[in-house]
Formats: structure tokens, C-alpha cells, sequence
């Protein structure tokens, strides 16, 4: 699991908030996670909607696997997200 942390969203929109991204790289495929409050067993709510709403438009990278989390398309994609995020260091 790797945690990446950004100050706004890659798009330039929320730049006075924090984002975190946890990438689950020891899946096959990988996933991708965001922070969020769970509401039973199948029901997340993410913290951020902008976040949410920005990683459904990366459909050339992601699709939607769960509440609050995504699958990569392949291992390339990892590289390319983490690429768009800014290449942020990891925590």
C-alpha cells in the first residue's frame, strides 16, 4: 500500500484542500482507494465528492470497483496516475 498526498486536485480545482490516495499495489490488479466514512458493509461515502467525481472522468485508467475505490486497468496506468497526481512522494 502506497499513500500519495496532493494540495488540490490534478484538474487545478480544490487547491485549498488535501488530498490522499492509497494505492493498494499488492492486488492484482491494482486498486485504487480514497477516504471515506462507511455506512454498512456495501456503502461508502466518500469524504471528497470533487475527488470522486474527478476519478470517474480517468476511465482511460480506472474503473469503479467499489464505494470509495477503483481498479487500474494494468500497471502502466498506475505509472500514469501517480505521473498526473504529480508524481507526489509517497509517505
Amino acid at each position: 500500500m502506497i499513500t500519495y498526498r496532493t494540495r488540490g486536485l490534478p484538474d487545478g480545482t480544490q487547491s485549498d484542500h488535501e488530498f490522499v490516495f492509497i494505492v493498494e499495489d499488492l492486488e492484482s490488479p491494482p486498486r485504487l482507494r480514497i477516504p471515506g466514512t462507511q455506512h454498512g458493509p456495501d456503502v461508502c461515502v466518500p469524504d471528497s465528492r470533487d475527488q470522486e467525481q474527478w476519478l470517474h472522468g480517468l476511465g482511460d485508467l480506472l474503473v469503479p470497483y467499489w464505494d470509495c475505490e477503483w481498479t487500474f486497468i494494468g500497471e502502466e496506468a498506475v505509472a500514469r496516475f501517480v505521473e498526473l497526481i504529480g508524481g507526489t512522494s509517497p509517505d
